[in-house]
């Protein structure tokens, strides 16, 4: 996976993908995980011990979402690559603290090959894949976003093709 610039537009006075910056860890991920990229699919997860919300890498269902196994909620689109940072060099300095992620927006995301994606259709993310969206709910899917193709015709998922998809807390609401 490399990082991807994903924000299309934004639909809200704010603009620029309203970004809200939450504290970053690489021990909060699950264990064996590399660090969050741009574009990935995020959540958060409060840590009890240090009394703080962490953003994680999101997990279709919002369970076993960081390394002390706890439920989070979706919080967006990664809008900072943690690993991209690194390739600047190794200095303690250049670790990440916080994380900014676009909690609302019109993104391009990866559409699940087969899948027909239509305006005002709800997404989840797929399987395991943070880039990727079906019209699948499944097995406890959370939703993300909604398809955002006002003027246009359906799009047919292929693993590739980019499918705007509107994250918006008024659109989705999280349990």
């Amino acid at each position: 996976m490399s990082d991807f610039y994903t924000l299309k537009t934004d639909l809200r006075a704010f603009g620029g993908g309203t970004p809200i910056s939450y504290a970053y860890d690489k021990a909060e991920l699950v264990s064996g995980q590399d660090d969050i990229e741009q574009g990935e699919m995020v959540g958060t997860v409060e840590d009890e011990t240090l009394e703080q919300t962490f953003v994680v890498r999101w997990t279709r269902d919002g369970l076993v979402m960081g390394a002390p196994g706890a439920t989070g909620a979706f919080a967006g689109i990664a809008r900072d690559s943690a690993k991209g940072i690194h390739r600047l060099g190794n200095q303690s300095a250049l670790s990440l603290t916080e994380l900014s992620v676009m909690t609302t927006g019109v993104h391009n995301l990866i559409g699940l090959s087969g899948d027909e994606f239509e305006h005002g259709v709800v997404v989840y993310m797929s399987t395991t894949d943070t880039t990727k969206v079906t019209v699948t709910q499944g097995s406890g899917g959370v939703a993300v976003g909604t398809v955002h193709l006002p003027n246009s015709k359906a799009i047919t998922g292929d693993n590739k093709k980019r499918v705007p998809v509107l994250i918006d807390e008024y659109t989705i609401a999280q349990a």
